[in-house]
């Protein structure tokens, strides 16, 4: 009874040191003047569309690996595309970067990747 019980403490363990080294990886410290993009680009009332998705291309000129910046603007695109029947692609291509930079930032850009697979028939990836 005990072995299983050390080895279900080691099992746990390990896991939550997993967990934890893949979110030390995905740590972003947000600078103040990005933070100002982010929050433009979050204020519907006072900015349109396309000056909030301007906010946010402006804090990616700045720093292109910002998180916050590439999941934002990657949902701006998105519901963008499928409001009007557009491309996905824009979308397509911030999520993949973010993905590539952090995959595990967050679980939405998997879903909304997947959303954007399938709507395109691309069920390979």
């Amino acid at each position: 009874m005990k072995p299983i019980i050390i080895l279900k403490s080691v099992i746990l363990f390990l896991a939550i040191s997993v967990s934890a080294i893949a979110q030390q990886e995905c740590d972003y410290e947000i600078p103040a003047e990005i933070q100002k993009y982010l929050d433009k680009s979050r204020d519907t009332k006072k900015y349109e569309s396309a000056e909030r998705l301007g906010f946010l291309e402006k804090a990616l000129e700045e720093d292109p690996k910002c998180l916050p910046c590439l999941m934002r603007i990657g949902e701006m695109e998105f519901l963008l595309a499928k409001r009007s029947g557009g491309s996905f692609a824009p979308a397509e291509k911030y999520f993949e970067e973010l993905a590539s930079l952090c995959e595990n930032y967050h679980s939405e850009m998997y879903y909304f990747l997947g959303a954007m697979y399938y709507a395109d028939r691309q069920y390979g990836k």
